[in-house]
């Protein structure tokens, strides 16, 4: 019996094996990989969409705000408010 064929064929499976697991490993790294590029988008989309909430919130502040200060500019400032001569409290029943 010639044992050179045996150790050819044990360094062929050797090497189909680790070729095989090159490639599962390369698998897995390129889904570990678009799975990370996903979940990074997403991170990316809810920084922008709180961004613009926050905007739009900002504006809203911004223009109650003025609102107010546009409604306080109807009244001339030391203008006297009267008051009433009487003041009715109604009973509790």
């Amino acid at each position: 019996m010639n044992r050179e064929p045996h150790i050819d064929r044990n360094a062929l499976n050797a090497n189909i094996q680790r070729t095989v697991d090159q490639v599962a490993l390369r698998k897995v790294r390129r889904l570990a990989d678009d799975l990370e590029a996903e979940q990074a988008a997403k991170q990316r989309f809810g920084n922008r969409a709180m961004i613009v909430v926050l905007a739009v919130v900002a504006l809203l502040a911004v223009w109650f705000v003025s609102g107010l200060i546009a409604s306080d500019r109807k009244f001339e400032r030391g203008q006297a408010i009267p008051m009433p001569d009487k003041v009715v409290v109604p009973k509790k029943e």
